[in-house]
């Protein structure tokens, strides 16, 4: 992507990713190697794709709440991970509550047919 992403490691177990008005927040690394090389050389990291999986209207500040798969290249083989999407600006206002507890397609909550 040609947007360049900003890193934020939380309390050394919360990934965010900030890109234009969005902010990424890690919900489950299917491999578990995304946020180890994302600590050691964030650059070696690359965003090769962001599927939109649901969008929820629970966001109160600046939109609503996506939860997406991101696919990542490293060392030559590609990565997807989960993440919650909200804007900066609901980040900035504490409203992320929505996007880190969206199902995941794993779970039994999760219904592909809806768009809650």
């Amino acid at each position: 992507m040609a947007t360049e992403v900003r890193v934020s490691i939380l309390q050394d177990k919360w990934l965010n990713l900030f890109f234009g008005d969005d902010v990424y927040i890690m919900r489950e690394d299917f491999d578990g190697v995304i946020m180890e090389k994302i600590k050691e050389d964030s650059d070696s990291v690359e965003i090769v794709d962001v599927t939109e999986l649901k969008t929820s209207i629970g966001s109160r500040y600046g939109g609503p709440a996506t939860l997406c798969e991101l696919t990542f290249q490293i060392d030559n083989n590609e990565h997807k991970a989960y993440f919650g999407r909200v804007t900066e600006t609901a980040y900035n206002a504490g409203d992320f509550f929505t996007a880190m507890t969206m199902p995941l397609p794993s779970s039994l909550l999760y219904y592909e047919e809806e768009n809650d």
